[in-house]
């Protein structure tokens, strides 16, 4: 059977690279029409929606949360105050150079984990694959479908395979 390493981290990498491509995008939009950055980087779909630049922070967290549950690692930090199209790149790269330092060994058995988080809405307890499939995956991919759509909105040029090949 194939531990959680394989059924994880290197679809979240390849996700990664897709939500990377995404920002690159708008941050090539944003230059080529001479826009104020922030008008991209903050906006949100709707006034009680979180704004571009946390749906960046939040799912790269997510994952950074989910090799620390999974493996009793210590947890990756990542720099919070991120706000510009170049920070939120580089805040995706240093979450998947954290995910290429993953050593598939410290997953072995961690299907069947318990895994307990504190939330908003209460406490959740997973086993190691629930966790997985339920909510680091669904929240990665709300996430970055979220950031897609932002940008669309505000015209920039994407297509259905920049979000799924990362163009």
């Amino acid at each position: 059977m194939t531990n959680l390493y394989q059924a994880s981290v290197p679809i979240a990498i390849h996700k990664l690279g897709n939500l990377k491509h995404i920002c690159q995008v708008g941050a090539k939009h944003v230059q080529e029409n001479e826009l104020e950055e922030s008008a991209l980087t903050s906006f949100r779909l709707y006034p009680d929606m979180l704004p571009f630049s946390s749906q960046i922070k939040i799912p790269t967290d997510i994952l950074c949360g989910m090799t620390a549950r999974l493996t009793g690692n210590d947890r990756f930090g990542l720099n919070d105050d991120a706000a510009s199209f170049d920070d939120l790149i580089a805040r995706i790269d240093a979450t998947v150079a954290h995910l290429n330092e993953q050593n598939p060994d410290d997953y072995e058995g961690t299907e069947s984990k318990t895994v307990t988080m504190q939330t908003p809405f209460g406490e959740l307890t997973f086993t190691g694959t629930e966790y997985v499939t339920n909510f680091v995956f669904p929240n990665l991919y709300f996430h970055i479908t979220t950031a897609y759509n932002i940008l669309r909105h505000n015209g920039v040029k994407l297509s259905k395979l920049d979000y799924i090949w990362g163009g």
